[in-house]
């Protein structure tokens, strides 16, 4: 599902009741499915995050462990455009509410 975040752009909740050792496993499938580019990647106490590019546009795929959830989330208009895109092609929709 789409949600707009805070920060006024979209978050795509990619896999739901995800667990924190799942994560690599999960984003090496996502990776290779939509042909992301690997730029950095980060880790906190709760916190996974990769930051990925594709067509220049740069998107950060996240796990918190208090979702327990994988999300591809845009700080773009060009990142909002391609969140939907992909949602589109998933089948996901989209929702008004911000998280």
């Amino acid at each position: 599902m789409i949600n707009q975040m805070a920060n006024g752009h979209y978050s795509l909740t990619l896999v739901s009741g995800a667990d924190w050792n799942e994560f690599d496993s999960h984003v090496r499938k996502i990776c290779d499915k939509f042909s992301f580019n690997v730029l950095n990647k980060a880790q906190s106490i709760n916190v996974k995050m990769l930051e990925v590019e594709k067509d220049a546009v740069v998107l950060v795929l996240a796990f918190d462990d208090w979702e327990n959830e994988i999300c591809l989330e845009s700080s773009s208009q060009g990142g909002d455009l391609l969140i939907k895109q992909i949602a589109e092609e998933l089948g996901k929709k989209e929702t008004d509410s911000k998280s």
